[in-house]
């Protein structure tokens, strides 16, 4: 009983024709009780049959039976299935909408341009707003795209044009967005256009949305042009922020090398100061830069801060650095400063070099031990106890630890003078 009362319930909920039979039944109760009613009906009836009857019998009138079938079966169809025709319509043309991304992501342009194309002459025929509720702006936004596609192709008067259609559609604020930035970057690449209004529209722009990667390129192209290295700077470091992946990567080493360059113009011309703070603005965006970590170095040798050089130093231990530290060594009475603040064995090397330059031997060998306890490249301290084996004129001890210095860099096995 209680399956038979769920069917029922079933049948009521999904079925329209269920619900009619349900309405219908008092409508025949109240018939079958007035007889004059159901007379009524019979008379309907027999005037419907006495209408058709001479009509079926000729061949005219079944000629016009069969096309008034016709026509209202055709009706029927067109209202039952329009909305599915719709639906249909507005499936492909999101179709073509996305392989028009596909495309344009991936470069091909032209073949994006056919796609949104595609959309557009479907929106004509059907209303996508309307059949497309997921996706309503799907036809502006079609229109947009096809903007950034002539002006990627250098087409810019056919990218306002489509502009212009797709504001008449009156998106909504996401396409809006877009539809302001494409038309900002359309008038800075129109040839004709004022630049009083190509700038003004494209700052407009970018004050609505001051993270749009590509307006910020525009007005770096721009900045760059006009010389403006402050603007410069801060668009990159907004290009930068809102880069990602190996976009971001890319951005962050071209900021490290413009401020790299524009600490360099400060070092130039002795302001230490604003070239220390954008180096270290630039370590932070890249850490271990060689570059910017010597010339750090540098502007803290000038400022006489040989700690705070060595330590940026140490960052990139390299021939570059390797050769900075030496030149401290010359000014620098205790070697063991230096080495505390810049732990690498080259700097005993060299400060062996320097002792042997002094004539302190058995010192540079010593300092050569601790080197090779370090760590040391064992070539070049062998190269270095034979130069201070010829320094002492012992021709036999130079030749080999010059030997060992050759095997240890091309490989081989020694062999003393007697051996087989």
């Amino acid at each position: 009983m209680f399956q038979f009362l769920n069917t029922l319930r079933r049948l009521w909920r999904t079925q329209r024709w269920f619900k009619w039979c349900i309405y219908a039944l008092p409508v025949l109760a109240v018939l079958v009780l007035l007889g004059p009613a159901l007379g009524v009906v019979n008379q309907i009836l027999k005037l419907v049959v006495g209408f058709l009857l001479p009509l079926v019998k000729s061949s005219g009138g079944r000629f016009l039976l069969v096309n008034l079938l016709v026509v209202v079966m055709a009706l029927v169809v067109y209202w039952k299935g329009r909305a599915r025709l719709k639906s249909v319509f507005a499936f492909v043309a999101m179709r073509h909408f996305l392989r028009g991304m596909q495309f344009l992501t991936g470069g091909f342009t032209h073949r994006a341009v056919r796609s949104f194309k595609k959309v557009v002459r479907i929106n004509r025929l059907v209303n996508l707003e309307a059949s497309l509720p997921a996706y309503r702006e799907i036809a502006a936004d079609a229109k947009i795209r096809l903007a950034m596609c002539y002006l990627r192709l250098g087409e810019a008067d056919q990218a306002l044009k489509w502009l212009e259609l797709a504001r008449k559609d009156k998106p909504p604020s996401q396409v809006g967005k877009n539809l302001r930035e494409v038309r900002a970057l359309a008038y800075f690449r129109h040839s004709t256009l004022a630049p009083e209004t190509a700038e003004k529209e494209l700052e407009e722009a970018h004050r609505k949305d001051p993270q749009n990667l590509r307006l910020n390129r525009a007005l770096l192209e721009k900045a760059e042009a006009e010389g403006d290295e402050v603007r410069a700077l801060d668009l990159m470091k907004r290009i930068h922020d809102a880069a990602e992946g190996r976009d971001r990567d890319r951005e962050a080493r071209r900021l490290v090398e413009r401020l790299h360059a524009r600490a360099a113009e400060f070092v130039k011309t002795d302001e230490l100061s604003r070239a220390r703070s954008l180096l270290r603005e630039a370590r932070k965006v890249l850490r271990y830069s060689e570059p910017v970590q010597l010339l750090l170095g540098d502007v803290e040798l000038e400022r006489r801060s040989p700690e705070a050089a060595l330590q940026a130093w140490r960052r990139v231990p390299g021939p570059a650095a390797r050769s900075r530290v030496a030149g401290l060594l010359s000014t620098e009475a205790d070697p063991r400063n230096i080495l505390k603040h810049y732990p690498q064995p080259d700097v005993l090397i060299d400060l062996a070099v320097r002792l042997k330059d002094q004539g302190a031997h058995d010192q540079a060998r010593r300092t050569l031990e601790k080197a090779l306890a370090m760590g040391a490249d064992p070539v070049e301290v062998e190269k270095v106890l034979g130069d201070l084996a010829a320094a002492a004129e012992d021709s036999t001890h130079a030749r080999k630890h010059y030997l060992k210095a050759i095997t240890r860099m091309f490989g081989g096995t020694m062999v003393t003078a007697g051996e087989e």
